[in-house]
C-alpha cells in the first residue's frame, strides 16, 4: 500500500517540485519566484484529481491488495497523496529561498503534532484511527508550511496559469519526473519482484520490515541534499564555485552516510529486539545487508544533486535508466533462484551499478564543463 502511495506522490507532482527548486534558486525577482510556486502548486492540485480517481478504480477492482481490510481503507489513505505532493512543492520553495532553518522548525512542529495525534487515535481506533490521523495531520502540515511562506496565501492567484512559465518549468520537470520514476523503480525493484516470485509470506514480512527500518536512514542525507541543491543551482554559471561546493557536500555526505549506517547497525537491531521482544529478530539478518546496499548507493547521491543544479535532468535520467536496465535482470534472476537471499545480493549489486554509473556520467559531464563544451 505504501509503495503505491510513494509512486503516486512522485507522479502527482509531475516533477514540478524539482523545476521549482531549480528555477527559484536562480537570481530572479520575488514576484516571478512566487509565480513559479503557484504554478507548481496548481499543477499538483489538478493532477491529483486524476491520480486519485485511478487509485480508487484500482482499489475498487481489487488490484491494490487481496486483503479486504486494505481495500476498505485504501480510498481514504490515497488522499494522503495530495498533502504529500503539495508539501514537496512547499519544501522546494523553502529550499530555493534558502529558508532551511524556518523549514526545519515548521517540519518539527508539524511532526510533533502528527505524532501525538497518531499515537492517541491509533491507541483508541487501531488501524482506521492511524489512517485517518495520518491523512488529517498531513493536511494540517500544508497549512503550517503555507503560513510560513511570506506574502503567499491561498487566493485567486493560485488558479491563474502563466503559460510561458509553465512551458519553462515543464522543460525541466519532464526529465525530472521520468528520472525520479525510473530511480524509484530501480530502488524498489526487489519489492515488486518479491510480491510475485516469493510464496513464503512470513519470510517476506521479515524482509519488508527490514526494508522499513532501512528507510529511516534517508532522513539525514536528504537534509544535506536540501541544503546543497540551491547552492549548486545558484553557482551553476561558475564552474569553479560549483565544483568546490560539490567537493564540500560530497565529502560531508560520504561521512554522514557512513556514520548513519554504522550507528544504525549498532543500535537498531538492539531496539528491534527490545521493542518487539524477538518477534522480528529474523529481520535483522536482512537489515544488515540492506544497510550495506543503502550505504553504497546513497554515498554517491551528491553527484546527481550537483548535476541537477546545472539543470541537466536529462543526464540523471540517462544514469537512472541504465542503472534500472542493468539491475532488473540481475535482481530478477537472483530472486527467482535464491529467493530472499538473492534479493539482498541483487540490491547490493544494484547499488554498486548505480554508484559506478552515476560516477561515470558525473565525470563525463564535469569534463565537458571544464572544456567549455
Amino acid at each position: 500500500m505504501q509503495t503505491y502511495i510513494e509512486l503516486s506522490t512522485l507522479i502527482c507532482g509531475f516533477g514540478f517540485n524539482t523545476s521549482l527548486l531549480k528555477l527559484a534558486s536562480e537570481n530572479k525577482e520575488d514576484g516571478e519566484k512566487k509565480q513559479l510556486y503557484q504554478t507548481a502548486f496548481l499543477i499538483t492540485l489538478v493532477s491529483f484529481v486524476f491520480i486519485y480517481l485511478l487509485l480508487y478504480l484500482l482499489s475498487f477492482l481489487g488490484m491494490i491488495s487481496t486483503d479486504p481490510v486494505i481495500l476498505q481503507i485504501f480510498p481514504i489513505y490515497a488522499l494522503f497523496v495530495l498533502p504529500l505532493s503539495l508539501q514537496t512543492i512547499q519544501l522546494a520553495y523553502y529550499q530555493a529561498r534558502k529558508k532551511i532553518k524556518m523549514m526545519a522548525r515548521l517540519q518539527f512542529i508539524a511532526k510533533i503534532i502528527s505524532i501525538v495525534f497518531i499515537i492517541v487515535f491509533t491507541f483508541f481506533f487501531k488501524l482506521k484511527g492511524y489512517i485517518f490521523t495520518v491523512v488529517l495531520t498531513s493536511f494540517l502540515a500544508i497549512i503550517i508550511f503555507e503560513l510560513g511562506i511570506k506574502n503567499i496565501r491561498f487566493k485567486t492567484s493560485y488558479i491563474k496559469l502563466n503559460l510561458k512559465l509553465l512551458k519553462n518549468m515543464w522543460r525541466l520537470a519532464g526529465y525530472a519526473l521520468i528520472a525520479n520514476i525510473v530511480g524509484i523503480l530501480a530502488t524498489t525493484i526487489d519489492i515488486y519482484l518479491i510480491n510475485y516470485l516469493i510464496r513464503d509470506r512470513k519470510e517476506v514480512g521479515y524482509y519488508m520490515f527490514a526494508r522499513t527500518i532501512v528507510s529511516v536512514y534517508q532522513l539525514l542525507p536528504f537534509t544535506i541534499q536540501q541544503v546543497a541543491f540551491p547552492f549548486f543551482s545558484e553557482q551553476s554559471s561558475n564552474h569553479k564555485r560549483w565544483h568546490s561546493s560539490y567537493l564540500k557536500y560530497n565529502k560531508l555526505n560520504h561521512l554522514l552516510v557512513g556514520l548513519v549506517v554504522t550507528g544504525g547497525i549498532l543500535l537498531l537491531p538492539v531496539l528491534v529486539k527490545f521493542v518487539f521482544a524477538g518477534k522480528y529478530d529474523r529481520s535483522i539478518y536482512y537489515f544488515l545487508f540492506l544497510s550495506l546496499a543503502w550505504m553504497i548507493k546513497n554515498s554517491n547521491m551528491m553527484k546527481g544533486t550537483a548535476i541537477m543544479g546545472q539543470g541537466r535532468f536529462d543526464i540523471n535520467f540517462q544514469a537512472s535508466f541504465i542503472t534500472l536496465i542493468l539491475t532488473f535482470p540481475i535482481v530478477f534472476l537472483l530472486i527467482k533462484y535464491y529467493e530472499l537471499n538473492g534479493a539482498i545480493a541483487g540490491m547490493i549489486i544494484g547499488a554498486v551499478i548505480s554508484y559506478i554509473t552515476f560516477t561515470y556520467f558525473f565525470h563525463r559531464f564535469n569534463k565537458t564543463l571544464i572544456n567549455g563544451v
